[in-house]
């Protein structure tokens, strides 16, 4: 019992590890793009939320795969953690300021793009069997 809870937060830092690194690199790029071709505040946006998603799809594939099981659980658990965090950098490193209703948006689409991943990651696996 202890070595699954174990195994399974260790499998959310993994995933979140690789959101994490998936998002600096998407902002890189982003900012790379940006020096050489205008880009307005409705498209960045919409970049922004796309390197989310892609962010933590690619994490939670990653922890669902290395733990094997409980891939609704972990995924969600994923995009949670990497948003409280990536909320929690935006706050105290740019000083933005957040609405309640934009931290649970934010909150939510981290919990169920997650969830949705790890079910699907799951489910395609046990297909494969």
């Amino acid at each position: 019992m202890r070595e699954d809870r174990i195994g399974a937060l260790t499998a959310v830092g993994k995933g979140f590890a690789l959101a994490a690194a998936i998002t600096a690199a998407g902002i890189l790029l982003t900012a790379a793009v940006i020096v050489f071709v205008s880009v307005s505040d409705g498209a960045l946006t919409a970049i922004n939320q796309a390197v989310k998603i892609v962010s933590v799809a690619a994490g939670t594939y990653w922890a669902v795969r290395s733990f094997r099981r409980r891939g609704f659980a972990l995924g969600a658990c994923v995009g949670i953690l990497y948003m409280v965090v990536g909320c929690a950098l935006y706050y105290s490193l740019a000083g933005g300021s957040f609405t309640p209703a934009g931290i649970a948006a934010e909150f939510a689409m981290g919990g169920i793009v997650g969830a949705l991943s790890g079910a699907l990651t799951s489910n395609l696996a046990l297909a494969r069997r």
